[in-house]
């Protein structure tokens, strides 16, 4: 499940009005609160996530808490015509790569990807780069470029705090 925020983070009080009343639903629904992260600027941002590769447990441990403790990465995966995959093509690659995470554990999470026309990228939090390298191994996807992130900017890296 998505939650709602403004395309353009131009109202800071907006943005908190809005996961106030996210937070107040979920705890009326008794769900899971959305995941917040902190931007560069210290403001709040959504970022939504479910439970790693598993809809039917809940994570071992917060989000918030995972994305502090363990680093994201970057993975740059080759893969021709990656753009004209059909989308059961992208299921089959998806339920492969969960899998794999499954067996790996909770060090490891895979957060989303981005396809392109010859690749995919892929964003991860992980215990070190050598278990992401790991996890393609054992799934039989490439690997060609891992990349540590150090900063996340975004349109309210902009606002002053």
């Amino acid at each position: 499940m998505s939650y709602p925020y403004p395309r353009f983070f131009s109202d800071v009080q907006l943005v908190k009005r809005r996961l106030e009343q996210a937070l107040k639903t979920a705890r009326a629904q008794r769900r899971p609160a959305p995941p917040i992260t902190k931007s560069a600027s210290g403001s709040f941002v959504p970022f939504t996530i479910t439970g790693g590769c598993s809809m039917d447990k809940p994570m071992q441990t917060n989000l918030n808490q995972r994305q502090d403790n363990m680093p994201k990465y970057v993975i740059e995966r080759e893969l021709p015509g990656a753009g004209k995959l059909s989308v059961e093509d992208l299921r089959a690659i998806a339920q492969k790569s969960c899998a794999v995470l499954q067996k790996l554990g909770t060090d490891i999470q895979w957060v989303q990807s981005y396809t392109t026309d010859d690749k995919i990228y892929c964003i991860y939090i992980a215990r070190d780069e050598q278990l992401v390298r790991e996890h393609a191994k054992l799934g039989g996807f490439p690997a060609n470029r891992i990349s540590e992130i150090r900063t996340i900017i975004d349109p309210t890296t902009a606002i002053a705090a």
